[in-house]
């Protein structure tokens, strides 16, 4: 005769109600590190633009790559709030500070916007930079023509660095909800089993 053992079944308790709860704050704390991700790095990301208020000039440090001036129509500069959308007609140039010709400038190959950090504004016009330097922007009106100050903001890469931002941002949210949907998911099927009939 041939005795077989049945080994004794374990059966698990069913996962408690507080899987749901967990599911719902790794959710949450997704959201929360997201958030904070964008709002510390806001300042970051703003500082990278140099703000000349306009009409006006101001010497600028410039490495060599293609930067965009963005004409800032909601901006704060030395505590003084700007708010305004109209500057045609403005004439910018940017020259090497040592003296020598102007720089080419032209339109931006695609049309980018920012709002951040109470500050907002649109690409207005590009330049290359061949060499590494100091240089000078100056912007006038047209002799005669009296409008009020703006402010135009310099620099590169800018469309790139909100994007890398937000992107990373998605990415934290993203994973942090599959996490919950999985807990979510293994307690339920963990509850359904362990209350099933055998």
């Amino acid at each position: 005769m041939t005795d077989q053992t049945r080994r004794p079944t374990v059966e698990r308790p069913a996962p408690g109600r507080v899987w749901y709860v967990a599911a719902v704050l790794v959710a949450l704390a997704g959201f929360a590190l997201a958030g904070y991700r964008v709002y510390s790095n806001i300042g970051d990301l703003m500082s990278g633009l140099d703000q000349v208020v306009v009409p006006g000039q101001a010497d600028l440090a410039l490495e060599p790559g293609r930067y965009t001036i963005f004409h800032e129509y909601q901006s704060t500069v030395d505590g003084r709030i700007y708010s305004g959308t109209d500057v045609s007609g403005l004439l910018v140039r940017i020259v090497p500070a040592g003296g020598g010709e102007p720089l080419t400038l032209d339109q931006p190959g695609a049309t980018s916007s920012y709002e951040l950090g109470g500050r907002a504004g649109r690409s207005v016009l590009a330049f290359e930079v061949p060499k590494a330097g100091e240089y000078k922007l100056v912007a006038v009106y047209p002799e005669g023509e009296e409008k009020p100050q703006a402010v135009l903001a310099v620099g590169r890469g800018m469309t790139g660095r909100i994007l890398t931002l937000v992107f990373s941002a998605l990415v934290i949210v993203f994973l942090s909800v599959a996490a919950a949907a999985l807990i979510a998911v293994i307690t339920y099927r963990r509850r359904r089993a362990a209350i099933a009939p055998r």
